[in-house]
C-alpha cells in the first residue's frame, strides 16, 4: 500500500489513487490529486495482494467510534486459543488499515505475528503474509526502510516456502515496486512489476485478474515517467482482458476506465477523461446501490480533478465536496482522505482569488497530515508545498519560500536522492525567488529541477518544456535574449512531437518566442497559422459540450482580433505584450506558466 495509494481502502477493485506531488507553480499541470490510481501512484491496479495488508476485500467501513486502546486489546479476550487470537489480530489490523489507523493497524498485525510464530514457527508462508501487512502500514506511515525491511522479510520466506515461481512472491515484488516507487527508482520498479507479472503469467496464464493488476501497475510506472503512450497501451490491455473476463458492470471494469481517464487527464483530453470517470461512476453506483460509498466518493474526486484541468472550478468545487461530504461521514476526521479533500479545495480557492480560503484549507490538511504521518512524511511535504503556493498567490514570497523550504528539508529525510518530489520543490522555490527579484538563485533552482526531469523522466517530458519556458523567462528578465530564445525553442521541440494534445502550451510559447524575436513575415505568418489551428482545435471541443459554447464564441472573437493585429507587420512583442498585462486574453487558459 503506498501511502499516494490512499483511495484504496474501500474495496478491492477500487482504484488506487494518484500519486499527488505538487507540480511545480510554473507547470501547466498543476491540478488537484487524482484519486483513482493514484500521488501520486500513478494508475496502480486494484490488486489488493500488493497494496493492501490482506487477501479479501475490505470490510465494509462503519463511522469510526473512539475507544481507548486498553479497551480495543481486551476484545481478544474472547478467543481462547492463540489460532483465534492471530485471527483476531489479523482482522482487527485490516479493519484497522482501513480506516487509516495506520499505527493500531501495525500494532495488531505484529501481535498477530507473535501468534502466528508460536503455533506455525518462523518459515512458514503465513508469516510472510503478515510481514506484507506489517510492510504496508509502515509504508502508510512514511517508514519506508521499514517497510522495504518487512517486504524483504516476506520475499525471503515466501520463496523458501513455496518457491521462486508461487504466486505470493509475485505479490511481493509489487510490494517491493511499491517502495521502489515512491523512491522515485522507477526502472527497478518495472523490473519488479514485470518480475511479478511473468511469475503470474505462468501460473495462471494471461487472461487472468491478478495478470492484468500487474499490468495497471506497470502503466503506473510509465505515466510517473511521462511516458503517456505506453501508460494507455498497459491500461487498455488490462481492460480488453478484463472484459473478457468479468461482467459489464464489474467493480474490475470502473478500476480501468478510472485509470485510462487518469490518463487521458495528464494529455489534456479532458472530455474523453471525464466520459470514462462518469463510466466508472456508473457502475460504482449500481454495485453499492447509490452513492454513500467512499469508492463513489474516489469518482466524484476524480470528475472534479478534470473539471478543474479545464478550468472549470465552479464544476470542480462541486464535485470536490460531494466526495468531501461522503468521507466525513465514514472516515475519521484526520483519515488522510480527508485532508485530501481540503488539499483539492484549497486548489480551487486559490484559482478562483479566495487565497484566505485557500490558505485555511491548507492549514487543515497540514493539521490532519501532522497527526496522522508526523513531520517527516512525503504527505505532510506535498501539503506544506501546496500552502506554499497559496502564499505566493497572496504576495507573500518569503513566506512561501520558508514553506517550500520545509518541504524540501521532509522529502530530503523520506527520498533516498533525486526525486520528482524534490524537483517539483525546487522549481516552487525558484518561483518565489523571481518575486523576490533574485534571478540569479531562481535560475539555480530551475536548473536544479531540470537536471532532476531531464535525468528522470527524459529530454522528451512536457514538464522539462515547462522548465525550459520559465527558465527563458527569467532569462527575458536578465535581458539575455539569446539564452532565452533557445530556451523557448528547446521546449517547442518537445511539444510538437505530440502537437495536438500541447496546442495550448505550444500557443504560449510561440507566443514568448514572439515577445523577444526580431519578427519577420514568414514567422509572422507561422504565428498565425498556428493561432488559428489552436482556436480550430477549440472551438470544436467546446462545441461538445453546449455548457461551453458561449465560451468558444468568446474564444472565436479573439482569435479575429488576433488576425487581424497580426495581419499587417505588428511591431515586435505588441500582441503578446498585451496578453502578458492581462490586456488581451488569447486563450492559453491552463497555460499559465509561471503563476
Amino acid at each position: 500500500m503506498q501511502v499516494s495509494q490512499l483511495d484504496h481502502i474501500s474495496n478491492s477493485s477500487s482504484l488506487l489513487s494518484l500519486p499527488s506531488p505538487s507540480l511545480p507553480i510554473s507547470s501547466p499541470l498543476f491540478n488537484p490529486s487524482n484519486q483513482n490510481l493514484s500521488q501520486n501512484s500513478s494508475f496502480c491496479s486494484s490488486d489488493n495482494l500488493s497494496f493492501l495488508p490482506h487477501d479479501t476485500i475490505t470490510p465494509h467501513l462503519e463511522p469510526r467510534v473512539p475507544h481507548s486502546r486498553n479497551a480495543f486489546y481486551s476484545e481478544a479476550s474472547g478467543a481462547t486459543n492463540d489460532q483465534e487470537k492471530a485471527e483476531f489480530y489479523l482482522n482487527m489490523g485490516n479493519q484497522k488499515f482501513s480506516q487509516g489507523n495506520y499505527d493500531e493497524a501495525l500494532e495488531s498485525y505484529k501481535r498477530c505475528l507473535h501468534y502466528k510464530v508460536s503455533l506455525l514457527g518462523k518459515e512458514h508462508s503465513e508469516i510472510g503474509m503478515v510481514y506484507n501487512s506489517i510492510g504496508s502500514s509502515f509504508e502508510a506511515l512514511g517508514r519506508y526502510e521499514e517497510a522495504f525491511e518487512s517486504y524483504q522479510k516476506a520475499m525471503s520466506i515466501s520463496r523458501k516456502a513455496l518457491g521462486q515461481q508461487d504466486a505470493q512472491v509475485a505479490t511481493c515484488y509489487c510490494n517491493l515496486a511499491s517502495i521502489l516507487l515512491q523512491d522515485g527508482q522507477f526502472d527497478e520498479a518495472l523490473q519488479c512489476y514485470n518480475m511479478a507479472l511473468k511469475i503470474r503469467i505462468s501460473k495462471f496464464g494471461e487472461e487472468n485478474v491478478a495478470v492484468t493488476n500487474c499490468l495497471c501497475s506497470i502503466g503506473a510506472v510509465y505515466a510517473r515517467l511521462g511516458n503517456y503512450t505506453k501508460a494507455l497501451e498497459h491500461q487498455n490491455k488490462a481492460l480488453e482482458i478484463r472484459r473478457r473476463l468479468v461482467k459489464e458492470d464489474d467493480l474490475l471494469l470502473a478500476n480501468s476506465y478510472g485509470n485510462i481517464a487518469n490518463i487521458y487527464s495528464k494529455l489534456g483530453k479532458h472530455g474523453p477523461a471525464i466520459d470514462y470517470h462518469e463510466k466508472a461512476l456508473e457502475i460504482k453506483k449500481k454495485a453499492y446501490g447509490g452513492e454513500d460509498h467512499l469508492d463513489v466518493a474516489t469518482s466524484f474526486v476524480n470528475i472534479g480533478s478534470s473539471y478543474f484541468s479545464q478550468g472549470r472550478t465552479d464544476q470542480a468545487l462541486i464535485f470536490f465536496k460531494k466526495g468531501q461530504k461522503i468521507r466525513s461521514k465514514w472516515l475519521h476526521r484526520y483519515h488522510p482522505l480527508i485532508g485530501t479533500c481540503y488539499n483539492n479545495i484549497a486548489l480551487v480557492f486559490e484559482k478562483q482569488g479566495k487565497s484566505e480560503k485557500a490558505l485555511d484549507c491548507c492549514q487543515k490538511a497540514l493539521e490532519i497530515s501532522l497527526r496522522t504521518f508526523g513531520e517527516e512524511h512525503h504527505e505532510t511535504g506535498s501539503t506544506y508545498n501546496n500552502m506554499g503556493t497559496v502564499l505566493l498567490s497572496m504576495g507573500k514570497a518569503q513566506e512561501g519560500l520558508d514553506t517550500f523550504k520545509k518541504a524540501l528539508e521532509i522529502y530530503a529525510e523520506v527520498f533516498d536522492g533525486e526525486n520528482l518530489e524534490i524537483a517539483n520543490c525546487y522549481a516552487n522555490m525558484a518561483g518565489a525567488f523571481v518575486m523576490l527579484k533574485d534571478r540569479k538563485k531562481a535560475l539555480d533552482y530551475y536548473k536544479e529541477a531540470l537536471n532532476i526531469k531531464t535525468k528522470l523522466l527524459g529530454s522528451a517530458n512536457k514538464e522539462v518544456a515547462v522548465l525550459l519556458v520559465n527558465i527563458g523567462m527569467v532569462y527575458v528578465e536578465e535581458m539575455d535574449y539569446e539564452e532565452a530564445l533557445n530556451k523557448y525553442k528547446k521546449a517547442l521541440e518537445i511539444s510538437v512531437t505530440n502537437e495536438k494534445d500541447n496546442m495550448p502550451f505550444i500557443m504560449a510559447v510561440y507566443a514568448k518566442i514572439a515577445e523577444i524575436s526580431q519578427v519577420k513575415a514568414v514567422e509572422m505568418k507561422e504565428i498565425r497559422e498556428k493561432t488559428e489551428n489552436f482556436y480550430d482545435w477549440r472551438l470544436k471541443s467546446y462545441n461538445k459540450d453546449p455548457k461551453q459554447k458561449t465560451e468558444a464564441s468568446g474564444a472565436s472573437n479573439k482569435n479575429k482580433k488576433l488576425k487581424e493585429s497580426m495581419g499587417n507587420g505588428v511591431k515586435k512583442g505588441d500582441v503578446v505584450k498585451k496578453v502578458r498585462d492581462g490586456k488581451e486574453n488569447v486563450g492559453f487558459k491552463g497555460c499559465d506558466l509561471r503563476r
